[in-house]
């Protein structure tokens, strides 16, 4: 497929009325895959799936298609990509939009699986929910200060690391097509805040997916690791430029190094809306 036309495409349901729903970070590298469940709970949509690399290029199928009320949706993501895009790791785009006026909230269950399939059948590494409505349609502001209190850090007996903590974050068009720059930091739990020395960029429709112990030095002392007592803080992920122009979608993986599973959360807005000024 053409990328320059798929990410048109995008931007042009964005504008005409479907909502844009995200994942900030799958992975299709078997043995492990991404499986994306959905189910209809509102009038028939027609959905447009696509994944995009990191640097933002679309790869493998696009999947269009509809889902009728009261119909679920299962589908392996690796059925969307052929050998030569394997091993893959970006985000997934899904954009959703009702045949009438009450049923065009997109697909409000919709969610991924993470899965090895070399574990027994029905084992899942993790799971987590799509985030929604990122182009504002219900006229909320952009998405653009995110946040998580579930990071965790600890050592065990012969201290190596526990569990290692990965930020997946992607990037999407509000009302600029230009790449993202973006401060992450990390809370203890007095409140005290420790930047990453450097921004990460992030092209178009681009994602990125750092282990935030290599982005930020000195985590461990940070958060106040003792011994094999776990520590616990929380990331934060702001856009710095340009402002209000760049809409941010960041998940956080926090991955038991002893078991492989892990737990998986998309951050929230610290600021979902903004005060209306009266003039």
């Amino acid at each position: 497929m053409d990328p320059e036309q798929v990410i048109q495409e995008f931007i042009d349901a964005l504008t005409q009325g479907y909502l844009g729903t995200l994942g900030a970070w799958v992975q299709v590298a078997p043995p492990r895959t991404t499986r994306l469940n959905a189910f209809n709970t509102l009038g028939d949509q027609h959905i447009m799936l696509a994944m995009f690399d990191q640097n933002g290029i679309p790869t493998g199928r696009r999947w269009d298609g509809r889902l009728e009320a009261g119909k679920a949706l299962r589908l392996d993501l690796a059925d969307l990509l052929s050998d030569d895009d394997l091993p893959f790791e970006g985000c997934i785009w899904a954009a959703c939009k009702g045949d009438d006026s009450p049923s065009n909230l997109g697909i409000q269950a919709i969610d991924l699986d993470f899965v090895d399939t070399s574990r027994v059948e029905g084992h899942v590494l993790g799971t987590v929910h799509l985030m929604q409505d990122f182009f504002n349609t219900l006229g909320l502001p952009p998405w653009l200060d995110l946040i998580s209190p579930r990071l965790m850090v600890g050592y065990d007996e012969a201290g190596a690391p526990r569990w290692t903590n990965f930020l997946g974050l992607a990037h999407h068009p509000v009302t600029s097509g230009q790449p993202a720059r973006v401060q992450v930091r990390v809370a203890n739990t007095d409140g005290e805040w420790l930047d990453a020395p450097e921004p990460l960029v992030v092209p178009l429709f681009g994602s990125r997916f750092v282990s935030i112990e290599s982005l930020i030095p000195g985590l461990d002392e940070h958060l106040g690791v003792q011994g094999t007592q776990p520590a616990f803080g929380a990331i934060n992920v702001r856009e710095v430029t340009p402002a209000g122009q760049i809409g941010l979608c960041a998940m956080l993986k926090v991955t038991d190094n002893e078991t492989g599973d892990f737990l998986v959360d998309h951050l929230n807005d610290r600021h979902f809306a903004k005060p209306t000024q009266k003039g």
